[in-house]
């Protein structure tokens, strides 16, 4: 784990959104969205932070059809 500490927050965030919304997908994303936020709030270098984009632009670029569906209400949710 690259950045342990704030794992836990965006691991935490995660739980929270799949638990809100129903949707691991709007978890993976939120969390995908706030770990370079959290990385560049917690102070730590540029490279850092554009390591931690880099990895969101990847989760991002992963959940393209997950995010077409949510868009569309067409998502699956694990509530029954």
């Amino acid at each position: 784990v690259l950045f342990p500490v704030l794992a836990v927050g965006v691991l935490a965030l995660f739980a929270l959104v799949v638990r809100v919304t129903g949707k691991a997908s709007m978890g993976s994303i939120a969390m995908a969205v706030a770990l370079p936020l959290a990385v560049a709030a917690a102070g730590n270098s540029t490279r850092e932070v554009l390591v931690a984009a880099a990895i969101c632009a990847l989760v991002l670029v992963r959940h393209v059809a997950n995010i077409r569906r949510l868009m569309a209400g067409e998502e699956g949710s694990w509530r029954r």
